[in-house]
Formats: structure tokens, C-alpha cells, sequence
């Protein structure tokens, strides 16, 4: 009623009354709502055809509508593009109300990717429409890509993608809508769904809505599964079909063309060093040097030589000048392993360098010039390391423009059998056998921890290349057996570190002590003590008076 009366007072705003027509029959009351329309002198408002419709529909809601009304009412929504109006006054079961527009948006803004953002798509059209089911298929040749897997043959999907948008199709008691996916101006995808005869129209209104904002969610996964595609057909050496290491590959794929430094951060043995080589084999920098240091192999001061050479006569024995790793490997890529185990000097070196882009030799004041791609590996994340101030965090950063994150094992069993074909063609040819691994003895690896990861699976075969028969099948039982022999060993050989300190000692004295048959002072002159010092060292090892004087 205040709705009218503010009406009188503007009365080139036919669409208030609509808006009052429409409130009442939300509340249930149809006089009132039919007072609303037949009190009002309608103006001409440029889409008189539209009001009409709107008008009519809400006749419709209040079953005043004939047969020849619901005909014309048709031809009218035809001839009009906002169709989605003519979805009011058919109450909150119809889609095309503005809440229902809201909780589109924060479907699709509020995904975590594109993949749940797609699922997420799917799911709402079903719900709002009661479809039976919906999916999202690329363009051109309907490769499925989110939603209901089931229903959606190749061949009748290419025909839904050469329709019109807003195609509906009967099927029996069911129709079939689709509208297609764009981006850029260029179709990529569509949206298609099925549900009961009934829902027609809320269902093509429902497809078509779901189409207008998926462009970026399906541009965003055709994206993905080109670079997926992309890194199984260049990074072929790093094996697997799980999705994990299917984003490995397409990571590789993606970092080797840029520039920039690399981390690949992962556990000891899962292939960091595959990985690394990979980077560089795809790289521009292909047909460069690829040079390699292991950082927990050396001391602080031969780590400092081998990066950047030595001048003569810079220490002990540097007899010559020598250059380093980073000459070596210039307009080429240098691979860093275990990089978190550098020495706080040899960090600040390996800072400048990357900044400065230039090198100085040890006992130099030249600079040199280097071109170089660094790929650093290390099985401890390294932002782990500078929480506890054991890696600068500069650096870090310097080194860490592209992370790649390479997972165990144990997260990809289902990659134990492809790895485990590839490891046994290679140690079975080595050896000699021509037995083949029985479906229950890759089971029985499959099943195995792996806590050394790809490393000790491939140690694994190569065992069992050895104790394999020359013909036949290699059967679960013999897996097992030298599964729980290399288990039982590694436990063997686990012990305090002081325990297993003062065993290497004692077993060296005695050594000692027998390949000079007893004498001390020439066992104390090969193991570098003298004669006091072998002495107490006996007596603290517990030997005793063995030997002789």
C-alpha cells in the first residue's frame, strides 16, 4: 500500500507497482498483489512488450492465465533478451532471483582452485535446478573436465558444442541443455546439463548463467592440463602417474624456460638431483656446462675453493691456480645439493655472487664475471632453516624465486610399480637373469614404507636382480625375505653414536696392533699417537695389555 501511494506521486515508475505485485505475492497475498497491477495507469516505458510479460507471469503465479495467454507469454520472452526476468513471480523455487545470483559469484570467487571452482559450479546448477546431472566439457572435441563423469559420450557432446547457446533437447522425460564457455572471444568450453522435462526452462537459464561465469575457472584447468601434458612429454626421466608427480613434471616444465634460481625441496633419495638435471636439460641453457657440488661433502674452506676457485699459493697444497664451480659453469646452470648445510661464510659468498653476479678466487681481489643459473636442493625446507638461524633468510630468498616441492614415496604408492618395471629392466640386464616380477611381488613393494624413498627402491632391485632365479617369476615370498633382511640390517646398524665411535676406534687399534704383530710403538706411529697415547687409549677402549712392548 505505501508502495501505491509513493506511486501516485511518481507516476512515470510503472515498474514500482511490478515491484509491489511481486513483494504481496511473496507474502502470499494475491488480491492484494492483483490491486497492485489493475490500479495502475501504465506508461509506455521504451520495452512496453517486457512489462507486459512481467505482468503477465505474475498472472500466471496467481492462476488467473489462460491458454492462449501462456502462448503469448512465450512469443513475448522470445522476442526479448532479458529472459531472466520473466523468472519472477514464479516464487524461490525459480533460479533467477538475486540471491540465487549472489551465491553463484561466491561459488566462483570464493574456490580454492579451478578444479573445486568448476566442481563447485556443477554442484549449483544441480542444487538450483534438481538436475539429475551437470559437467563442464572442453571445446572442441568434449573432453570432460568437471561434474558428472557418467552420461556424457564423446560423440553426443561434440554435437551439444556445434549447437547454439541455450540449446535444450528432449530426452524422453528429460531434457538436456547446454550453453557454451568463452574466454577472450573464443569458445573453450561448455556447461551441460540434464534434468526432468519440468525444469526446461529454470534449467537452460540455470546452464546458461553457470557458462557466462566459468571462463576463467575453465581457461585456468585447460591451462593446467596443457602444462601437465607439456611436462609428461619433456620431463619423461622422473617416473609416475600420480597427480603429485604429474605436477612435478608440469613444475619442470614450466621453471625450465624462466631464468630464475630454483629450490627443490624434498626428502633424501626422492630424485632432487633428476629433477635438477631435468631444469637444465629443458633450459635455453641446454648446451651449456651443468656442474654439481654436494654441500655436506666438504669442509667450509674446500666448499669456498670448489664454488670459486683459488689462486696459487692461496693454502696448503694449491700448488696452481684453479677455477671454480661457478666459472666452470658459466652460461650454464650450477646445482647446489644439500645447500642448507653451507657455512654462514660460505652463504654471505654465495649471497654476493648471486647479487653481484661476479666471483673472486680465494686469495684473489679480481672479480670475474660469471653467468650462471643456480638450482639448489635440500631435504629440510629452508624457511625450517632460517626460523632456527641456520640459513640467512636473504638468501632464501634469493635462491627460492621458483620452489618445487618433490614428494616421498610413500605419498605416490601408486608409483611403486612403474618405478619398480623401469629399475628391475635395468638391474635385471646388468646381472643377466630374464625373470620377470610376478603381479604379487610388486604388490608386496608397493606396500613396503620406502623411508629412503626412490633411492633404496632402486638399491631394492638391484638386491633382487641378484637373488632373482635366471628364468621364471620372481615371486612375493622372495620380496618379502629381502625386504625384512634389509630391515632387520638397518636396525642392526643403528646405534649411539658414541657406542659405534668407540668401536671404530677399537677396531682400529686391534688392526694396528696385529698387522704389527704386537708392537706398540709401531702401532702407535701408523695410527698417529705416541707410544703414551696408544697406551691410555687401550686402557679406555678396554684392550687391555694386549701386545707387546
Amino acid at each position: 500500500d505505501a508502495v501505491i501511494d509513493a506511486l501516485r506521486e511518481t507516476p512515470s515508475s510503472p515498474w514500482v507497482g511490478v515491484i509491489a505485485a511481486q513483494a504481496w505475492t511473496e507474502l502470499g497475498e494475491s488480491d492484494r498483489a492483483l490491486a497492485a497491477v489493475q490500479t495502475l495507469t501504465l506508461r509506455p516505458i521504451g520495452r512496453r512488450g517486457l512489462l507486459d510479460a512481467v505482468i503477465a507471469q505474475l498472472r500466471r503465479a496467481w492462476r488467473l492465465d489462460t491458454a492462449s495467454d501462456a502462448t503469448w507469454l512465450d512469443a513475448q520472452l522470445q522476442r526479448e533478451p532479458l529472459r531472466g526476468l520473466a523468472r519472477w513471480g514464479q516464487g524461490r523455487t525459480a533460479m533467477q532471483m538475486w540471491q540465487d545470483v549472489a551465491q553463484l559469484l561466491e561459488v566462483v570467487n570464493g574456490s580454492d582452485d579451478e578444479v573445486h571452482g568448476l566442481e563447485q559450479l556443477c554442484r549449483w546448477v544441480a542444487s538450483t535446478t534438481e538436475a539429475a546431472s551437470c559437467a563442464v566439457v572442453a571445446a572442441p572435441h568434449g573432453e570432460w573436465l568437471a561434474g558428472a563423469r557418467d552420461g556424457w559420450d564423446a560423440a553426443g557432446v561434440r554435437a551439444w558444442l556445434d549447437r547454439p547457446d541455450g540449446a535444450v533437447t528432449s530426452r524422453g522425460v528429460q531434457v538436456e541443455a547446454r550453453a557454451q564457455v568463452r574466454y577472450g572471444g573464443a569458445r573453450i568450453a561448455a556447461v551441460v546439463a540434464v534434468a526432468d522435462a519440468t525444469r526446461a526452462r529454470s534449467l537452460a537459464a540455470a546452464v546458461e548463467a553457470a557458462a557466462a561465469v566459468a571462463g576463467p575457472l575453465v581457461r585456468a584447468r585447460l591451462d593446467s592440463l596443457a602444462a601437465a601434458a607439456r611436462g609428461d612429454a619433456l620431463a619423461r626421466e622422473i617416473l609416475g602417474v600420480s597427480p603429485a608427480i604429474v605436477a612435478v613434471r608440469a613444475a619442470v616444465a614450466r621453471a625450465a624456460v624462466a631464468p630464475f634460481s630454483v629450490v627443490i625441496e624434498g626428502e633424501s633419495g626422492t630424485g632432487k638431483e633428476l629433477v635438477a638435471r631435468a631444469l637444465h636439460r629443458l633450459s635455453p641453457r641446454r648446451d651449456r656446462p651443468f656442474a654439481a657440488l654436494n654441500c655436506a661433502a666438504l669442509t667450509d674452506e674446500l666448499v669456498e675453493a670448489e664454488l670459486f676457485g683459488h689462486a696459487r699459493g692461496a693454502f696448503t697444497h694449491a700448488v696452481t691456480a684453479r677455477a671454480g664451480l661457478f666459472e666452470d659453469a658459466h652460461l650454464g646452470t650450477l646445482f647446489l645439493d644439500e645447500v642448507g648445510e653451507l657455512s654462514p661464510r660460505a652463504q654471505a659468498k654465495l649471497l654476493r655472487v648471486l647479487q653481484e653476479g661476479e666471483i673472486r678466487r680465494v686469495g684473489e681481489n679480481d672479480a670475474r664475471p660469471v653467468d650462471v643459473r643456480v638450482i639448489a636442493a635440500t631435504n629440510r625446507p629452508l624457511a625450517a632453516l632460517v626460523a632456527s638461524g641456520r640459513f640467512r633468510d636473504d638468501l632464501m630468498f634469493r635462491l627460492s624465486v621458483v620452489k618445487i616441492q618433490v614428494p616421498p614415496l610413500r605419498e605416490r604408492r601408486g608409483d611403486v610399480a612403474v618405478l619398480a618395471a623401469a629399475f628391475w629392466r635395468d638391474a635385471a640386464r646388468r646381472v643377466g637373469t630374464r625373470a620377470v616380477l610376478s603381479p604379487e611381488a610388486v604388490a608386496q613393494l608397493a606396500e613396503w614404507p620406502w623411508a629412503g624413498n626412490v633411492r633404496e627402491l632402486q638399491n631394492a632391485l638391484a638386491a633382487l636382480a641378484v637373488a632373482a632365479p635366471a628364468t621364471g617369476r620372481v615371486s612375493a615370498v622372495l620380496v618379502r625375505q629381502l625386504l625384512r633382511g634389509r630391515s632387520a640390517a638397518a636396525e642392526a646398524e643403528i646405534m649411539p653414536l658414541e657406542h659405534a665411535r668407540r668401536d671404530m676406534e677399537r677396531r682400529l687399534v686391534t688392526a694396528a696392533l696385529a698387522r704389527h704383530t704386537g708392537s706398540r710403538s709401531a702401532a702407535a706411529q701408523a695410527l698417529g699417537l705416541s707410544r703414551q697415547g696408544l697406551h691410555k687409549a687401550m686402557r679406555r677402549l678396554g684392550l687391555g695389555d694386549e701386545g707387546v712392548a
